[in-house]
């Protein structure tokens, strides 16, 4: 999760990887105060996704009078189903969307087709030099497959004009995500 260095006016990467829940809790209580959005997408390794105590100070989090309209969580991997289960069900409970990204090339859909049901949205990343008769086929297979199983579908990666009015034409998209739309900045402070 990137920061906001005000004595030098840039958006900066952390010199760790790994930030703990509490740390992350309050960066995201932070972006809160300076936005109009209220809803927030997080990204959780599946170590993290799966501790309870971790589930319990994120719900805590939305449910507390400074948290997110909206949370959704963000996973790249899937855990085993018999662990997925009762942690989606937790999260779902507590009004907790879910979101299965990397989706496409790299996912093989019958190792994913039972976990699916546990998700509230797919997301896609399209390369930056898309094979645009191969990125729309996966576009089209898993933006079908969402809209059957009434899934959110969005497409991640759009980084210029004529990338994202090719993705416009094709079908299926919910969202469309990328350096596009705008580098970070701090809604208050943007001019």
């Amino acid at each position: 999760m990137r920061r906001y260095d005000q004595t030098a006016q840039q958006w900066v990467l952390p010199q760790q990887h790994y930030l703990d829940i509490d740390t992350r809790i309050e960066l995201m209580r932070t972006a809160l105060l300076n936005t109009r959005t209220q809803v927030l997408v997080k990204a959780l390794p599946v170590a993290d996704f799966l501790n309870q105590a971790i589930a319990d100070k994120i719900v805590a989090f939305i449910n507390g009078p400074d948290g997110p309209n909206q949370l959704y969580i963000e996973l790249n991997q899937i855990p085993a189903l018999q662990v997925l289960v009762p942690m989606a069900n937790f999260y779902h409970a507590n009004g907790i969307k879910l979101v299965l990204s990397q989706i496409g090339t790299n996912r093989h859909f019958t190792k994913i087709n039972a976990s699916l049901y546990y998700f509230d949205g797919i997301k896609f990343t399209v390369a930056a030099q898309p094979d645009q008769m191969k990125a729309s086929k996966e576009i089209k297979f898993w933006g079908t497959l969402a809209a059957s199983r009434q899934l959110g579908f969005s497409v991640d990666g759009v980084t210029d004009q004529r990338l994202f009015a090719w993705l416009r034409q094709q079908s299926f998209t919910n969202f469309l995500q990328g350096d596009y739309f705008g580098q970070a900045q701090l809604p208050l402070l943007a001019e």
